[in-house]
């Protein structure tokens, strides 16, 4: 670990351009706190008492009438999301997030001291039953109605660099052998829990009709799956540790140290090296638009980005930063064929949660699964000039 401590400042300082050096450079001192651990449990029901009761043991000298609670929202998950403070200059705030059983609670908490440990989340101060209580992460985030600032590339690259922190082999190791994730590839994970429940048979005429005439069957998108998980091992593409919903509403950028922190960690665990990588740069870029030619990410931003990632993972590993033009089209070209997995997990997705939309998203059901026909339209449009792509030898 302190070597890869050691090799974590040099990450911090990539950005010559940045003055002062960012102040996750800072972390390694910081990340070393223990955690504290607290046998309860936070009744979603009874939230706000629940969350007294994890302050009173984090946030011991604050006034119970001067704390002020904002809950973040939350469009496609039952989690509940605080913001805990006692003042507008948000001094000491605190997350605490309340998992509300979608999912596995037990990975998610393991996920989430896992990445403490290796620099890659807001500094973890306390995990209870079902949840945790970490820093609050000072910065800009978005929502999915306004993602242009994505469009700047040294955006971007904070991000890289964070991803790379989350598939560095230090992760990987911790994951199997300290924390006990789960081995199974979480993509193909989502695709098959979907199909277990697909039907073009909603109960609603309109719905259905849309759906029957732009979707197969079951059995039809069965082999879709089949052939992404064959194309991954085909390509030999590495399986690392990863997030698993690197989206821009899952990125907190602080503009003024020029770092970006990736949150929420529902969903990490293991996957394509390549599908964190994909599943950024296509929803940086597209959003929830139907537009999506026109929105992708041009080539050389792409290129740019992935550099960048490469540059970091060969840092964290020792095996130094000298990277070629042969080095980033190969792994362009595999995150380009690792698209597909994405925009075939998008397209079911919408479908899904549009089939049934949770109460107060504020987004209609029908308009989701639209989303979800151009994102397989642009899926059966593609794949097959995509999976011709040849990497280079």
């Amino acid at each position: 670990m302190a070597a890869y401590l050691l090799k974590y400042q040099v990450i911090c300082s990539l950005d010559t351009s940045l003055s002062p050096a960012p102040a996750a450079c800072s972390y390694p001192s910081t990340m070393a706190s223990t955690v504290l651990v607290l046998d309860v449990t936070v009744e979603p029901s009874n939230l706000e008492e629940g969350l007294y009761g994890i302050l009173n043991h984090v946030r011991e000298g604050w006034n119970k009438d001067d704390i002020i609670f904002k809950k973040m929202p939350s469009f496609f998950s039952s989690n509940q999301n605080t913001v805990c403070r006692t003042s507008d200059d948000m001094a000491g705030a605190v997350m605490i997030r309340v998992c509300c059983g979608q999912g596995d609670t037990q990975q998610e908490l393991a996920a989430t001291q896992l990445l403490h440990e290796i620099l890659a989340s807001p500094r973890l101060i306390c995990t209870f039953k079902n949840g945790v209580c970490h820093e609050f992460v000072q910065g800009n985030s978005c929502n999915w109605n306004d993602i242009s600032a994505f469009k700047d590339v040294n955006i971007a690259k904070a991000v890289a660099r964070e991803v790379a922190k989350i598939h560095s082999e230090q992760a990987l190791h911790l994951a199997l052998n300290k924390y006990g994730i789960k081995d199974h590839v979480v993509p193909f994970g989502y695709l098959f829990g979907m199909l277990q429940n697909w039907s073009t048979n909603t109960g609603n005429s309109e719905i259905d009709a849309m759906l029957s005439s732009h979707f197969p069957s079951a059995d039809v998108l069965q082999k879709e799956i089949e052939g992404l998980m064959k194309m991954v091992t085909d390509e030999g593409i590495a399986t690392v540790f990863g997030h698993n919903d690197a989206n821009p509403t899952n990125v907190i950028y602080n503009p003024a140290q020029g770092v970006a922190t990736l949150v929420d960690y529902e969903v990490c665990g293991m996957s394509p090296e390549t599908y964190d990588l994909a599943s950024f740069l296509e929803s940086s870029a597209t959003g929830m638009y139907p537009d999506v030619d026109a929105r992708r990410h041009s080539p050389d931003f792409q290129k740019e980005f992935l550099k960048e990632y490469i540059k970091t993972k060969r840092i964290l590993e020792g095996s130094g930063d000298d990277i070629t033009e042969k080095d980033v089209e190969k792994l362009y070209i595999l995150t380009t064929k690792t698209v597909l997995i994405v925009y075939l997990i998008s397209a079911m997705a919408f479908v899904t949660i549009g089939a049934n939309p949770m109460p107060g998203s504020g987004i209609a059901g029908k308009d989701l699964i639209g989303l979800g026909i151009t994102r397989y339209m642009w899926y059966q449009t593609n794949k097959e000039e995509i999976l011709a792509l040849k990497v280079p030898e």
